[in-house]
């Protein structure tokens, strides 16, 4: 699930609808640690009155989106149609879908596709070809840009105040106790992968998850999205990651990137 954004002013843009904008930050404010929430907690999130959250809930309800019991409301399995509709409708994944799966073949570990969807990294394309690792692997999932591989080496190629921008806006949560919350310890990775051409993540988003990304590029040469490999700490040390995966993963990004 995506995490929230700042409520949409309708008196800063006459073309913008303020009411579907903030009824979809409603609906973005569920998250798989907050499941079920009241009208309070939606307000909280959304920074949206309660009088205005209770109006979008059940609006919401209304059109089969979320559910109510009386106290709490929660999304149903009507909001797959959203992202449904995106991933239908958009080349990306149908592009990436068949090299994501044979590089999952070929390494036997889970592969991801993703780009980056505002602060977060949306993984659009997929393979697990074994064994379901981690949270890369399914579809639809979003991530924090700013504590993944996948967001970082895609960001790393934006402009200095871009990511600066984003670090002043964004406030990293420590996932696990590895994740990297401080801006130096972000902009040493950033820095890290603009050398290395490659992100490393170690335990960042999940213990036990060991990541490796690379971009993706257009054909003119901007970084467009990235593809990873994950696997399990217990498999592989960090060390071992670019020796058993970074050249598989770069002949998938120069495959991929000869369609974009």
């Amino acid at each position: 699930m995506r995490t929230n954004g700042s409520v949409v002013d309708l008196k800063a843009n006459p073309d913008l609808v303020s009411g579907l904008a903030n009824g979809l930050r409603a609906l973005e404010a569920f998250t798989p640690a907050q499941q079920q929430m009241t009208v309070a907690d939606v307000a909280k999130r959304t920074g949206l009155t309660r009088a205005a959250a209770r109006r979008y809930l059940h609006t919401l309800t209304a059109g089969g989106y979320t559910e109510f019991d009386g106290k709490r409301f929660a999304l149903t399995s009507r909001v797959l149609r959203l992202g449904h509709a995106y991933i239908s409708s958009v080349q990306l994944p149908q592009i990436a879908q068949p090299i994501v799966e044979e590089l999952g073949h070929k390494t036997d570990e889970s592969i991801a596709f993703s780009v980056l969807d505002g602060a977060e990294s949306l993984t659009i394309a997929s393979s697990t070809p074994r064994r379901i690792v981690g949270i890369f692997t399914r579809v639809g999932t979003h991530l924090p840009a700013l504590s993944t591989a996948t967001g970082r080496v895609v960001l790393a190629s934006r402009s200095d105040d871009e990511i600066e921008s984003r670090l002043r806006s964004a406030g990293i949560k420590k996932l696990t106790p590895k994740t990297k919350t401080s801006r130096d310890e972000i902009w040493e990775e950033i820095h890290r992968i603009r050398k290395l051409g490659y992100a490393v993540n170690d335990e960042e988003i999940e213990l036990g998850l060991r990541v490796i990304a690379v971009p993706v590029r257009r054909s003119g040469g901007g970084v467009i999205a990235s593809i990873c490999v994950s696997t399990y700490s217990g498999r592989y040390e960090v060390d071992q990651l670019t020796k058993k995966f970074l050249r598989p993963l770069l002949d998938a990004s120069e495959r991929l990137s000869a369609f974009m």
